[in-house]
């Protein structure tokens, strides 16, 4: 039985928290840099892209309570509505000197913008720019990937760019254990190390790899011992 190749529609609630987001290597430097450029004085925009499922959002979490402890307040807003809060945030950033806005899921907004569309986006950042405020966009795909107009691009390219990558092979084993743990799966040192030998080096093969385990554990309603976890592999 070839249980990759099942349909996978997952409905699983996930547990993102700061307080269970792994700072691995490949996000660190990204991290150590964005959080001195949201607490720089000046205007900021910039861009950190990822692939699909690297941990984009989780890690717009963390930065958000990493800011907060710092006695900053950022916003965190999805692609997704943007269009529907676009005028609401350039009011804020008119009204609030150094306000700090993350947008997840940025493609969702400019994949949707055409050349004569950006008049909302451009005032958005130039309300930033006035107010010494901060942008950053949340991107799966590279910043000349959509067909919007010379107005938001010669913005968007004007900002700085970070980029996540893959983690080293030594933190394999604590994101298996948060993203399993994510979708409530608490697994035994035993169980880690057998899925660090077997699973893919990326973000996104663990949680692939933890979906179809989650889809088969309800299919099947077993638990997740070893048959299960070799079963999802």
């Amino acid at each position: 039985m070839t249980h990759h190749q099942l349909s996978l529609p997952m409905a699983t609630r996930l547990g993102y928290r700061s307080d269970n987001f792994v700072l691995h290597s490949g996000v660190k430097e990204a991290s150590d840099h964005l959080a001195n450029v949201m607490s720089s004085p000046s205007f900021q925009l910039a861009v950190l892209r990822g692939a699909p499922q690297s941990g984009k959002t989780h890690f717009s979490l963390y930065l958000c309570d990493f800011l907060q402890e710092q006695g900053r307040y950022p916003v965190l807003v999805e692609g997704g509505a943007l269009s529907e809060k676009i005028e609401e945030l350039t009011l804020a950033f008119d009204k609030h000197q150094g306000r700090i806005v993350l947008i997840d899921d940025a493609d969702l907004y400019l994949e949707a913008l055409r050349p004569g569309d950006s008049g909302p986006f451009v005032a958005l950042v130039e309300a930033c720019r006035l107010s010494q405020g901060k942008l950053l966009f949340l991107l799966d795909s590279e910043k000349t990937a959509f067909r919007y107009d010379e107005h938001v691009a010669s913005r968007m390219l004007s900002g700085i760019e970070f980029e996540i990558s893959a983690p080293l092979e030594s933190e394999i084993p604590d994101l298996i254990t948060q993203i399993a743990k994510q979708r409530g799966f608490y697994l035994s040192p035993k169980k880690i190390q057998y899925l660090s030998r077997r699973v893919g080096r990326d973000i996104m093969s663990i949680v692939r790899y933890v979906d179809r385990l989650g889809h088969l554990s309800r299919l099947l309603g077993k638990s997740a011992k070893f048959p299960l976890l070799s079963d999802a592999l």
